[in-house]
């Protein structure tokens, strides 16, 4: 066997562990995964490394059993005499040294290990105190489905929340310290714990509520939050530069988007995406202004979006221009109409809209100061739907909600906001509904999906909410029998979460589109939260394949709103103790196939075509002048 193979076959045995621990899509996407990029074939292992050490025999001569404890994070029964054992079965095939010089002479991309956040983080991780707080990680040492505490730490751990010690808190961290919170969620420090090290020590700030000195125990009251996002918000308030130059003749729309990002291609930006792909199939002149993301200039997203039908059906007939830095002239006319996608590019559209004579279309997809506390982000924002514009209103239940409420184009009535106002119903990535024996089960073994999402900025899917109402159903015996538990839409993070007698919740990241769809019917009970006006999609897409789907009410749906919509959702009130409820009444629908096949065929939208029709499009187009 040459030496590439034997790689190959040992990280092949790293998928199956990850079999063994949690099902196939946890092998695939962890274990897999894992295996193929940590290869000698994929090209990231250290040349110098192996230069140093180029076989096993002469390993124990130099071996420094000390430093590779302390140096990769071990667990307790992996240190001391046993560290060579663990080099030779586990730490050589994922690229670990054998001593400092091997260690400094070695490629800082081999492993999560080398580099300079593990170089930043490894003195004060404490793998013993972090194998007994979370035990799960010392299990999966102990069958090689992960190289050390301080790797899992690394790679989930601290995208989980997780502490990497006794003294250091990372969820009190985040939670008394919103600018970094802020700055996580966006991936501007990769944990609380690596903010702190690096900056929170030297500016004073307290690891935990313990550390936190006499007078100030109570979470954030001294944090001075306002002084760290003063620059932010006035930033997203400076204006753009522009000239105005007389018309030409051509009309050409203008659509203000805070990116554009293929990771972040979901939910309300492929909405956007295929209503800019239907202006240019009606032959109208699209300019896209990318105003918050240096990143994305258009030779970029070209390579980005390669192979993928709805980006390139877009860049390769739109125009993108970047005016993020604010350092150059735009070149606006009379012929230039302007849509903002979000409540932050909707104030620059009203000043570039009004400066050429016109009034701005806003793309309404949520009511977006509700992702905000009451503090200057909502109320800045709340203002955007005061100025004069015309909304695309996504979905008829947010539209009520704004009616109801008396908010934007609806300020003066439901007769003016009806007038300036079109709605389209989002449409749903899957089609088709099963037949009842499509959702029956071959063996007794059930499983749920969560739409499980615990990053800050989706904190309206009540994640919180969500795991502890699964907890409480748990104990009170709701799923007695095999269960399969599953969440996905995180953008990062993977974790594990026991939720009592047995069961454990499997977090994984979200997955492509094709295979979200594919996954679907393979669930008999849904859960998925969405505390916030606009109704969401995920539950929908959930119903529409078949599961019986807990989630919750809100002002403008009640549950007997969703029952009209689809037998399949079950509203329930955003609480744990509702969503426990809602979860025991949908195990028990479950069982009635043919009922969950029947309410699978609800008045859903599959094509953006249907969504975008020409009664939507014609009244934006009267609105913008094109007709």
């Amino acid at each position: 066997m040459n030496t590439g193979e034997g790689r190959v076959r040992a990280n092949l045995r790293f998928a199956r562990a990850r079999l063994d621990e949690g099902g196939p899509r946890l092998a695939l996407r962890r274990g897999l995964a894992k295996a193929l990029r940590l290869s000698g074939l994929s090209g990231r292992r250290s040349r110098k490394a192996r230069a140093v050490v180029p076989d096993a025999a002469g390993v124990a001569e130099s071996f420094d059993p000390e430093w590779y404890s302390h140096r990769y994070g071990l667990a307790p029964a992996d240190s001391g005499p046993a560290a060579l054992q663990h080099y030779l079965r586990t730490g050589q095939r994922h690229g670990l040294s054998i001593n400092a010089e091997a260690h400094a002479a070695a490629d800082q991309d081999a492993s999560p290990l080398h580099g300079t956040l593990a170089d930043l983080l490894h003195d004060e991780f404490d793998a013993a105190w972090y194998v007994a707080t979370y035990p799960e990680v010392g299990i999966l040492c102990a069958r090689g489905a992960t190289v050390s505490p301080l790797w899992h730490y690394l790679t989930e751990g601290a995208q989980a929340g997780n502490s990497p010690n006794s003294w250091f808190d990372e969820s009190w961290y985040l939670r008394t310290n919103v600018d970094v919170a802020l700055a996580r969620s966006m991936g501007g420090v990769p944990s609380g714990f690596a903010h702190f090290v690096q900056f929170g020590r030297d500016e004073r700030r307290a690891p935990s509520s313990a550390a936190q000195p006499t007078g100030e125990l109570l979470d954030g009251l001294s944090n001075p939050v306002g002084l760290k996002r003063l620059e932010v918000i006035e930033r997203a308030l400076s204006p753009f530069a522009y000239r105005v130059y007389p018309a030409a003749g051509s009309p050409r729309i203008n659509f203000l988007l805070p990116t554009f990002d293929k990771d972040l291609v979901f939910g309300g930006y492929i909405a956007g995406l295929n209503f800019l792909s239907q202006l240019l199939d009606r032959g109208h002149r699209v300019r896209v202004l990318i105003t918050d993301d240096v990143r994305a200039s258009a030779d970029r997203l070209r390579r980005q979006f390669q192979g993928h039908d709805l980006g390139t059906a877009v860049l390769d007939r739109a125009e993108v221009v970047n005016i993020s830095r604010r350092s150059e002239l735009l070149d606006i006319s009379t012929d230039d109409r302007f849509l903002a996608y979000s409540m932050w590019t909707a104030r620059h559209a009203d000043v570039l809209a009004q400066a050429v004579g016109r009034r701005f279309v806003f793309f309404i997809q949520e009511y977006e100061p509700t992702f905000h506390h009451h503090d200057s982000w909502h109320a800045v924002g709340a203002s955007a739907y005061d100025k004069p514009h015309f909304a695309i209103f996504n979905d008829p239940m947010l539209r009520r909600y704004f009616r109801d409420q008396r908010l934007g184009v609806f300020r003066d009535g439901e007769e003016d906001g009806l007038h300036n106002s079109v709605v389209f119903q989002h449409a749903l990535s899957v089609s088709g509904a099963p037949t009842a024996a499509e959702l029956s089960r071959s063996t007794d073994r059930r499983r749920l999906l969560l739409y499980g999402r615990p990053e800050a900025h989706a904190a309206r899917n009540l994640f919180e909410v969500a795991v502890t109402g699964l907890r409480q159903a748990a104990a009170n015996g709701v799923f007695d029998g095999d269960w399969d538990f599953d969440g996905v839409g995180s953008l990062r993070t993977e974790a594990t979460l026991r939720l009592g007698r047995g069961k454990v919740l499997n977090l994984t990241q979200r997955l492509p589109l094709g295979d979200y769809v594919s996954s679907l019917r393979g669930y008999d009970v849904g859960l998925s939260l969405q505390y916030a006006p606009h109704p969401g999609v995920v539950h929908f897409e959930m119903a529409a394949c078949g599961m019986a789907v807990v989630t919750n009410t809100f002002s403008n749906r009640s549950a007997a709103d969703l029952r009209e919509i689809s037998a399949n959702l079950l509203g329930v009130d955003p609480t744990p103790e509702g969503v426990a409820a809602g979860l025991a009444d949908a195990v028990a629908r479950a069982k009635d196939v043919e009922a969950r096949a029947k309410a699978a065929a609800g008045p859903w939208v599959n094509d953006w075509a249907e969504s975008f029709n020409d009664d939507v499009m014609l009244a934006v187009e009267r609105e913008l002048g094109l007709v």
